[in-house]
């Protein structure tokens, strides 16, 4: 029961968080915030605890596996999003992922998939014609943050609640399921257009980057090191990641906005 109320309250306290970071600095940011392992980190916390460490060696080594699966679906809805709306992108997108999940499942190769998550993230961040943007309004509507805090709550109990039926190494290709990062962008598609929800899946992608390290971390750590110390080094070396590879997707945003200039 305290682990279902952690669920129920810790996923929608981070969902309004990554959300007011990226209506204070933007997408970019809020992206980096949602990519990072706060979600993906406190399921495999989650499982853990629920299921013991070596299911969540396990997952974390399915979790590699489905990151590049992840990022696949990232860099679909970004090319979709230039060419059709909200729903035809979500659906390239989730699309995107079953194929991608099923195909680096079947191979079961961690190699392959940081591969894919490579090939995946350099198409994202790629320089792109620019594209019109949405001006969103200042005064959003009532339902917007009760709205983005109940779809990502419903997407990590659904997560973690398919772990035990799932076994370790599917709930591991499950678990890297952006809860937070998925409903961000498409909320930000809703409410910035294309371009802001862009802006927000490079973000995550740089956070997803942090997410790789993590699981390598977590599916190597436990045996040398024990759950505490593995995850506060999981979590460190992550979150020093994604921030200075946003860090680099900042600058370098803003010379390309300075040579347009």
């Amino acid at each position: 029961m305290e682990i279902y109320l952690l669920k129920l309250t810790v996923t929608p306290l981070l969902m309004w968080l990554v959300s007011l970071v990226g209506r204070r600095w933007g997408g970019l940011a809020g992206g980096i915030l949602a990519g990072m392992p706060i979600t993906s980190g406190p399921i495999s916390i989650y499982l853990a605890i629920e299921q013991g460490p070596a299911f969540a060696d396990q997952a974390a080594s399915g979790a590699l596996i489905g990151i590049g699966a992840v990022m696949a679906s990232y860099a679909a809805y970004i090319d979709a999003s230039r060419r059709r709306g909200i729903g035809g992108s979500i659906l390239t997108a989730l699309g995107t992922y079953g194929i991608a999940a099923c195909a680096l499942f079947g191979a079961g190769s961690e190699a392959a998939s940081v591969a894919v998550s490579v090939l995946a993230f350099l198409l994202i961040v790629r320089p792109r014609p620019e594209i019109p943007t949405v001006t969103a309004s200042a005064s959003r509507p009532a339902w917007d943050m009760p709205a983005r805090m109940a779809a990502s709550t419903v997407l990590v109990l659904t997560v973690t609640g398919c772990a035990a039926h799932l076994g370790p190494t599917l709930s591991g290709l499950v678990s890297p399921i952006p809860v937070i990062a998925w409903p961000l962008a498409i909320f930000a598609h809703l409410q910035g257009g294309s371009a802001e929800a862009q802006s927000t899946i490079r973000g995550t992608a740089a956070g997803s980057c942090g997410i790789i390290i993590f699981n390598l971390v977590v599916s190597r750590g436990f045996e040398v090191a024990g759950i505490v110390p593995t995850y506060l080094v999981a979590f460190g070396l992550s979150c020093l990641a994604s921030t200075a590879l946003g860090y680099l997707l900042s600058h370098t945003g803003r010379s390309a906005v300075r040579a347009i200039s």
